[in-house]
């Protein structure tokens, strides 16, 4: 049985960290404007957020709140490489380096985001669920092998003579 603790500490204590609701966001160069787009995991959008745009020096360049969608827009500034911050309280801040092209370069608009594409951050995460279930299901198991294991190999009670 001290194993079995053993195992499952271990199990729980080894396990990474929930993510249940991060914040991500995504920034694209359009013509004069920057449109950026923040959302939680969940897919909802990350309203009312606090945004800064700073460049290479942390000089702030604008700063703005997001809409009820999760959307801001912010005048194109000139080409270069800036930092895009996004907080929506409780600790979910999401960063965007933000790449603005040299038209006269012949460089084309992109869109950047926090890690992840939208469509990649908000999917169902399968994979960390199916470890979860498989966590919950091994020590299980292993509990009901042992129980049964125990139970086989305790002696038959002998019954009584009756006088």
């Amino acid at each position: 049985m001290h194993r079995f603790l053993l195992i499952v500490t271990i199990l729980a204590l080894a396990t990474p960290a929930a993510d249940a609701h991060s914040l991500g966001a995504e920034c694209r160069v359009q013509g004069q404007r920057v449109e950026l787009e923040a959302f939680f995991s969940d897919d909802t959008p990350a309203a009312s957020a606090k945004v800064l745009v700073r460049d290479r020096a942390k000089a702030l360049l604008a700063e703005g709140t997001t809409d009820a969608e999760g959307r801001w827009t912010f005048a194109t500034p000139a080409s270069g490489t800036y930092e895009v911050v996004v907080d929506a309280g409780g600790g979910h801040r999401a960063k965007v380096t933000l790449i603005v092209p040299d038209p006269a370069a012949g460089e084309a608009a992109q869109s950047f985001h926090s890690g992840l594409s939208r469509a990649k951050f908000t999917r169902t995460p399968w994979g960390p669920i199916l470890a979860g279930l498989a966590l919950i299901a091994l020590p299980t198991a292993l509990l009901w092998l042992w129980l049964r294991k125990s139970r086989e190999s305790r002696p038959a009670e002998s019954p009584t003579p009756s006088p």
